[in-house]
């Protein structure tokens, strides 16, 4: 197969001009980003008297575009600030849910391993109980998953064979 190296030239010339004007199909634009980390400055601009239109238009005006490369207007400004603040919301509900859930409230923040704040992961095992041979059981809120999985299981073949339970 031949190849044509003027057009291969020509190609390459064009990628470079659109890297270097900014192509918006290349990667996002980043609004989302921007505004989020100025909301609190434009929200005061707001309150000062700004219309969202010429709030838009002076962020357009530094380079701040829509995905699709156009300039940002007014409803796409309030769009990105309702979504940022839904956004906002959805996380403080969820930290909120997470911090009333007692199985959580002691879980260590992330990206931290239980072994990095200074105790174990689990408690130590217990003794085992020698009246009986077996291992005295463990308090309910500390049962492994194998002690659940075996207590399901016993449970299930007693309900077949016919025993009471």
């Amino acid at each position: 197969m031949a190849l044509d190296l003027k057009r291969l030239r020509r190609d390459l010339d064009a990628q470079a001009r659109e890297a270097a004007e900014g192509d918006s199909r290349a990667k996002p634009s980043g609004a989302m980003a921007i505004v989020r980390k100025h909301l609190t400055d434009i929200e005061r601009l707001k309150a000062e008297g700004a219309t969202w239109g010429a709030l838009a238009a002076a962020l357009s005006h530094q380079g701040v575009r829509t995905r699709d490369g156009r300039p940002l207007s007014g409803r796409n400004l309030t769009g990105l600030i309702d979504s940022i603040r839904r956004q906002d919301e959805k996380r403080r509900k969820a930290g909120a849910r997470r911090t009333s859930r007692a199985d959580l409230a002691s879980a260590p923040p992330s990206g931290q391993t239980p072994s990095s704040l200074g105790h174990p992961a689990s408690p130590p095992p217990r003794p085992a109980d020698t009246q009986a041979g077996l291992p005295t059981p463990p308090h309910p809120e500390h049962r492994t998953a194998e002690q659940i999985r075996r207590e399901g299981l016993s449970e299930l073949y007693d309900l077949l064979k016919g025993k009471s339970l």
